[in-house]
């Protein structure tokens, strides 16, 4: 059946019986209230009033080293991190107690896994100001990625006193509680991170894991659901179903269906890491092990399972994307471990990456002519 081109009416027929032309400068709206949908024929009718850019005149009137501060951290926003990195550095030799270059610096060395030397800046902040919740934040992340357990509760246990940080910070309270097997504990602070935001994920990945661990089959479940109304693709879901020896590790690894499931699989296995399930996180490895056969999935399978025989003979490194701060220890063992130079060779693209540029050099100077491969 052939349907009939639909007719457009735009006014009523003039004189001759037809439709009058509408003129170019005609203000014309079109709705559809069914679908939400409504064109404006004058797009300024939408613009919104607030401006976007800084005044010129008032650029004289802005201290040079404010300016600075806010040019890196747009540079950060972008991504450009060397050049937001010397633009705070620049600002700090003249200003070294700023508090806005202390906290940038402080979160770019997290970012690049220098976790001492971001702590060094965060500290400064603090000594500014005991209270400080993005500083005391930032130093709980710095202190948590040191393993110093004791002063990243209490940072978080200050920066929770912010709303902007609160659920967050309850969030890694709760991590570290269950860390050190403290299960009542983890559940009271995930549940006070839901106060905050009922939504967040990794309260609800960490009641999951709680539940499955006390055998609350039902809460569960029940915390599954949920977490898969959120996002349906979420593969953690999978991932604690075949954890409980409800599902397969087929159904796990056919799951991961993006560009880099690798990676994808990888971010699992460190996210129960994170939560002190080191046996959890190799039983996911392995199943990438024998479905992707990816490089760091086998590095990081043998870190955790202090087998560095699972290391030998190297690996072709071509596409592994070894590119996560949290992998810098795991290719430094590796490292440390196995003679081979594909290792040195990942963890050297995992620093320079990482605006580590002297360290990647060294270790591919120190490579020499070792690697049979085009691209080093």
């Amino acid at each position: 059946e052939v349907l009939e081109p639909i007719e457009r009416e735009f006014g009523s027929v003039d004189a001759t019986g037809e439709f009058p032309l509408i003129p170019q400068d005609a203000e014309v709206i079109v709705e559809f209230p069914r679908l939400r949908l409504r064109y404006h024929s004058k797009p300024e009718s939408r613009q919104i009033s607030r401006p976007f850019s800084t005044d010129a005149e008032a650029i004289p009137s802005i201290p040079l080293s404010d300016r600075e501060v806010m040019a890196a951290r747009e540079l950060v926003q972008g991504r450009h991190f060397n050049e937001a990195r010397n633009l705070f550095e620049t600002v700090l030799a003249k200003e070294p107690w700023n508090r806005e270059v202390l906290l940038g610096l402080a979160d770019l060395e997290y970012r690049r896994g220098r976790y001492a030397e971001g702590l060094n800046f965060a500290d400064q902040v603090l000594r500014l100001d005991a209270y400080d919740s993005k500083g005391n934040f930032i130093a709980g992340n710095l202190y948590r990625a040191l393993g110093q357990t004791i002063d990243a509760r209490e940072a978080f246990g200050w920066s929770a006193r912010s709303v902007a940080f609160r659920s967050v910070s309850y969030v890694q309270l709760a991590e570290l509680a269950l860390v050190g097997g403290d299960y009542l504990e983890a559940g009271r602070y995930a549940r006070l991170a839901k106060d905050y935001d009922r939504n967040s994920l990794s309260a609800n990945r960490l009641l999951a894991v709680l539940a499955r661990l006390g055998g609350d089959v039902a809460e569960w479940d029940r915390i599954l659901s949920s977490i898969l109304e959120l996002d349906p693709l979420h593969h953690f879901a999978e991932a604690e179903l075949y954890l409980a020896d409800v599902s397969t590790g087929e159904n796990v690894v056919e799951g991961l269906r993006s560009e880099y499931p690798e990676q994808e699989l990888l971010e699992l296995a460190i996210d129960y890491v994170e939560l002190g399930q080191r046996d959890d996180a190799i039983a996911l490895l392995e199943l990438g092990e024998t479905g992707l056969r990816h490089p760091m999935l086998r590095v990081w399978r043998a870190y955790l399972a202090e087998d560095p025989g699972a290391l030998g003979g190297g690996v072709n490194p071509d596409f592994v994307f070894p590119y996560r701060p949290e992998s810098i220890p795991i290719l430094e063992w590796a490292v440390a471990s196995d003679s081979h130079w594909s290792w040195a060779y990942l963890l050297g693209l995992n620093l320079w990456a990482r605006d580590r540029v002297p360290e990647a050099a060294e270790l591919f100077i120190g490579l020499d002519q070792m690697p049979d491969y085009g691209p080093f």
